[in-house]
């Protein structure tokens, strides 16, 4: 993989990431992510998705 990394990096957020405007029920900010090595991913996105997409499929 000449050029790139081996990984794969999903991030998602909660909140108001600027904390202007802070909700009294929710005051916080919330950063997550998930760090995969595109071996593993692949693997695993293929033995979920597989099914997922048959049976999504058969439905229509």
């Amino acid at each position: 993989m000449d050029g790139f990394s081996e990984y794969i990096v999903y991030v998602d957020d909660s909140g108001d990431h600027g904390l202007k405007k802070i909700d009294p029920n929710y005051p916080m900010f919330v950063l997550a992510f998930c760090i995969f090595r595109k071996e593993d991913y692949l693997q695993f996105v293929g033995l979920i998705a597989r099914p997922v997409g048959m049976h999504l499929l058969k439905s229509e």
